[in-house]
């Protein structure tokens, strides 16, 4: 790990109540991650805070690749807990208003909308993702809490297909194949680059 990023998680490791590593790897390059997770569960962390409902850093990500010394990040995850659906559209518009990504924000606001139906104020976990130095400005929405399934997507799948221009056979081999499994995380908006995605997590049973 860069000294940079070793001192940033020297200074928060005895706040975490989990560390967690990961790896990722291209043709081209790889990139190592470690991220500091400050909370002990959903439940326990949005009780506490319940009468005051400010955003919290909910995680604490570095990023490096050992290759390239120059090439690391510090990714922040904020909290905004116990946000009305309203609120989290009009969030997610601002992320996505300096972009020509109407079809992915179109279908993360249906994802919102049928979400916000099966559960009660504060249920939806959204959080806010950043990084120091360059235009990364995302989102993560929780949706286990809703039990949905991924087919609630079905409108929105081949325009989402189109949009970034994945081969259908492809996409439909994927989508097809997990569109009754549980909806769980939808992430999105400006990458590192300013380009728009949308990445969709299914699978998990329980929470």
């Amino acid at each position: 790990m860069p000294d940079s990023l070793l001192q940033r998680f020297r200074e928060h490791l005895p706040e975490a109540t989990f560390v967690h590593f990961g790896f990722e790897e291209t043709e081209s390059s790889a990139l190592y991650k470690a991220y500091l997770e400050f909370w002990e569960n959903w439940e326990d962390e949005l009780a506490r805070r319940a009468a005051k409902a400010e955003p919290f850093l909910l995680h604490l990500g570095l990023k490096w690749d050992p290759a390239d010394p120059g090439r690391a990040a510090v990714t922040r995850y904020t909290c905004h807990p116990w946000l009305p659906a309203e609120e989290i559209r009009r969030r997610l518009d601002a992320i996505y208003a300096t972009s020509d990504a109407a079809i992915p924000r179109q279908a993360v606001h249906a994802a919102v909308d049928a979400a916000s139906d099966r559960t009660r104020p504060g249920q939806l976990l959204y959080l806010e993702v950043s990084e120091e130095g360059n235009p990364r400005h995302s989102f993560d929405l929780n949706c286990y809490k809703a039990g949905l399934r991924l087919q609630v997507l079905d409108e929105w799948a081949p325009r989402l297909e189109a949009h970034y221009g994945v081969p259908a056979e492809r996409f439909r081999r994927v989508y097809d194949f997990a569109r009754a499994r549980t909806l769980g995380h939808i992430a999105g908006g400006l990458d590192r680059e300013g380009h728009d995605f949308l990445t969709i997590y299914y699978g998990m049973e329980g929470f």
